[in-house]
């Protein structure tokens, strides 16, 4: 099967966009504008955010002092099970996993730990549907070692970023994510000769 073939066939569906951009060497502001766009249409298939009216509460009874944060993941992990294997679900209580671990650091107010959660939610989709998927080729097709990898990893994350908030914040206001579309594009799609230009992984510029 062909490099590419494998590339595409293991992002998840819906994802193919950002899995090219990467294999092609595309600037990190461009695969976050193919991710943020490819994560709303994901939200909408998926129903938004499932149950997070549930995880909100639980978050805030843990922040109010009515549970203690060992309960709080205690009934995370109950949840999860229940969930029957539903993926936008059990992402939803991963989130909110990540949230309670911060809540040994600092107690933060209720609507900035729900836009958080919202935040955290759209964070672990990206893994689960694309990074997660695809790290394991892009190292042995595009980068010399999985250092490399990490590092073009963390500045396309840093890229995305400002529109997974924004993404975020509206999830928040339409946790159904029946109306929700991926922020404006900001980042003008490059020309031909700008691709054909464009080096390959490891190669070196003149």
């Amino acid at each position: 099967m062909p490099d590419l073939d494998i590339l595409y066939t293991t992002a998840a569906p819906g994802w193919v966009p950002p899995a090219r951009l990467s294999k092609g060497n595309a600037p990190p502001a461009e695969i976050a504008e193919a991710i943020v766009k490819c994560l709303a249409a994901e939200l909408r298939r998926g129903g938004g955010f499932p149950r997070i009216a549930e995880l909100r509460d639980l978050l805030r009874n843990v922040a109010d002092g009515q549970i203690g944060v060992r309960t709080g993941f205690e009934q995370l992990q109950v949840l999860e099970r229940r969930s029957g294997g539903a993926l936008h679900l059990s992402v939803g209580c991963q989130a909110a996993r990540a949230i309670l671990v911060r809540f040994a650091e600092r107690q933060p107010a209720a609507a900035e730990f729900v836009r958080d959660l919202a935040a955290e939610y759209c964070r672990h989709l990206v893994q689960h549907r694309l990074f997660g998927r695809v790290r394991a080729v892009l190292v042995g097709e595009c980068f010399t070692d999985a250092d490399a990898a990490q590092a073009w990893e963390e500045e396309v994350l840093l890229a995305l970023e400002p529109n997974l908030i924004r993404l975020a914040d509206r999830l928040v206001a339409d946790p159904t994510a029946h109306k929700l579309r991926a922020p404006h594009r900001r980042v003008a799609r490059r020309n031909t000769a700008d691709l054909l230009n464009q080096p390959i992984f490891g190669e070196v510029p003149e």
